[in-house]
């Protein structure tokens, strides 16, 4: 069997407190097209730019909010590079729509960190819970939210005592 080696973080390599940076995003006219021919969009802020006026007060169009979750979700992917699967996705809300011409900038942080139990032929895993925060150009919080990848351990056999409670 082949084993490929990701250059991201592996379970021993985090700590409660770290930061991952993203480049930042800007929105453009292309990036929400692609986006809209690709899922079918049906959204119709996102789709008219009229109606999106008169409902938002904004001349820039709107971006669809699971275009804005996608690359944000994209933004945090460094961390978990070794992820053997993502366990829960929690507080998903977007507090500040977004509009053309927006840049996201997205951070991770490491806030928990716990060992799965270490089991007979099986390599050791152990989870990480990482807040994403998502600011716009202005500063204003777009997203903020919590997610947990299970990652692998470099050291099949690690033992890192890592047991927060989430």
């Amino acid at each position: 069997m082949t084993k490929h080696i990701i250059c991201g973080p592996f379970f021993e390599d985090f700590e409660i407190g770290q930061f991952f940076g993203a480049p930042a995003v800007t929105v453009t006219e292309g990036i929400a097209s692609v986006y809209q021919s690709i899922v079918g969009d049906r959204l119709r802020l996102a789709l008219d730019r009229t109606l999106s006026e008169k409902v938002t007060g904004e001349r820039r169009g709107f971006v669809h909010p699971m275009l804005t979750i996608n690359i944000v979700n994209g933004q945090t992917t460094y961390a978990s590079q070794n992820v053997k699967g993502n366990l829960f996705y929690r507080g998903l809300l977007l507090q500040t729509p977004v509009f053309i011409g927006d840049t996201l900038n997205t951070t991770t942080k490491v806030v928990g960190l716990r060992q799965n139990t270490l089991k007979e032929g099986r390599d050791a895993t152990g989870m990480v819970v990482l807040e994403m925060e998502t600011l716009n150009q202005n500063g204003s919080t777009v997203l903020k939210y919590w997610r947990c990848p299970m990652i692998e351990c470099r050291n099949p056999n690690a033992d890192t005592g890592y047991n927060d409670s989430f």
